[in-house]
């Protein structure tokens, strides 16, 4: 009885031996990443934390290392996008994780580190990741300014702006003193200052026009986002129009008249009075209406600047004046002189298109000369045929291959009811455009001049 006993676990513990030892795992989910938080530099801030969002890579590598046997696997994760959670499955165990990200002196992306260690115990395991970082950022308000560099040591480097178009920026190590160099658009005076960065600090500068009786002072100022702070250097400038909501407008002489280098952007009158902003176009906006109102280019008014808005024929022609004090539309007469003065209507073309690079379509933008300072971009206008399904269709006309703005002159057409002002129309010349055409054009650029 003893000996078969004794067989039996003999068996037994053979059968035990023959399967493979069983190891536990467990999915782990990196869920969200805490992005290293920017300080505001200045004395008194209102707000302790930026409100910058920071420019990452697109992909980081993330290196767990299991502490029991050594081994490593690699993860791949966007800083950017955490909208889906990354997953990994481990066996349980202790783990450590970290990445190496490493940058220069400056970079055009956030350099930042991520260690930390995990357990792996359970069958979901889930995970934040927290960046730490040395750097700073430096941020210029773009919209009055032609170029920001950097210099440290012997490296001079041009910044990039942010996509949206509103910012130059770059993010800088810790310990720097750099010189910077800030080119106004108005005079292309170069502004430079001496900064020493700390470790994560925001430092935000504006380029800031004041008037104080006939001259215009422009401040470099150091602020918080959305809060004012530091003057840092002041000049004064000359060739600029200051409208009513205190948007900045470059100035240029052509022949004996005095042009605004830019299109109006202004939503109120010279008296105070506001415009009305309607939204998207309807049928009802084109038809009738005696409001004066103003459109940003697709309803977005982050086209204001370069674009300017676009204006119905009620805002162009209220006797309010749409254009900065002691300025006007033109009129025909001043569209024309403009014109002779450059050489004709093909020529003319030629010299006030703007030579910046992605505006105007290529059978444009290479005879494009921009000679006469006077920058004009592509911003296409709004036209409605009188059907609804042409509104539908084609509220938005030409941008990106012509450009039409008002004259203050009347329509003498049998279509004043479509068309009550003139307009001159430029895409490879510049040509008044037909008043007898019964499309109503209902939404144009403004560019105004300088009254007698």
């Amino acid at each position: 009885m003893k000996r078969g006993l004794t067989i039996i676990t003999f068996l037994f513990l053979i059968g035990c031996n023959s399967f493979e030892e069983f190891h536990p795992t467990g999915m782990v989910l990196f869920t969200g990443f805490s992005k290293p938080k920017l300080q505001n530099p200045t004395k008194n801030a209102k707000l302790e934390s930026t409100a910058w969002t920071h420019i990452f890579q697109d992909e980081v590598q993330l290196t767990i290392i299991n502490q029991q046997d050594g081994s490593e696997l690699q993860l791949q994760f966007d800083p950017n996008d955490f909208r889906q959670p990354y997953e990994i499955d481990l066996p349980y165990g202790e783990y450590n994780y970290n990445t190496e990200l490493v940058g220069g002196d400056f970079e055009d992306y956030l350099p930042f580190e991520v260690n930390g260690q995990f357990d792996v115990n359970n069958a979901n395991n889930e995970i934040v990741l927290e960046g730490v970082s040395n750097y700073s950022v430096i941020t210029f308000e773009a919209q009055l300014l032609d170029s920001v560099s950097i210099t440290i040591g012997n490296l001079t480097k041009a910044l990039p702006k942010t996509k949206d178009g509103k910012f130059y920026y770059q993010y800088i190590r810790e310990g720097q003193n750099i010189l910077i160099h800030v080119q106004e658009k108005f005079d292309g005076k170069i502004f430079s200052k001496s900064l020493d960065i700390d470790a994560l600090k925001h430092y935000h500068f504006v380029l800031e026009v004041s008037t104080e009786g006939n001259l215009n002072i422009i401040n470099i100022v150091l602020s918080e986002f959305d809060f004012e702070e530091e003057v840092l250097d002041t000049s004064i400038i000359n060739n600029i129009v200051v409208d009513i909501e205190g948007n900045v407008y470059k100035v240029i002489k052509i022949g004996n008249q005095i042009w605004m280098g830019e299109n109006l952007r202004s939503s109120t009158f010279c008296n105070g009075d506001k415009l009305e902003e309607i939204g998207m176009p309807t049928e009802e906006w084109f038809t009738g209406i005696t409001i004066p109102a103003s459109w940003s280019i697709d309803n977005d008014d982050t086209y204001d600047y370069p674009y300017g808005k676009l204006y119905n024929n009620a805002a162009a022609e209220d006797e309010r004046n749409i254009c900065p004090c002691d300025w006007e539309i033109p009129n025909d007469d001043d569209w024309n002189e403009l014109i002779s003065y450059l050489g004709g209507n093909e020529v003319a073309g030629h010299k006030l298109r703007s030579t910046k690079e992605n505006y105007w379509r290529e059978q444009n933008y290479f005879l494009a000369t921009n000679e006469s300072g006077f920058d004009a971009l592509p911003t296409g206008y709004i036209i409605y045929s009188g059907h609804e399904s042409y509104l539908a269709n084609h509220p938005w006309y030409y941008f990106g291959s012509e450009t039409m703005f008002y004259s203050s002159s009347q329509s003498e057409s049998e279509y004043l009811i479509y068309n009550p002002l003139g307009r001159f129309t430029l895409n490879s010349e510049i040509w008044g455009y037909g008043r007898d055409n019964q499309y109503f054009i209902s939404a144009s650029s403004i560019r105004c001049i300088k009254k007698n």
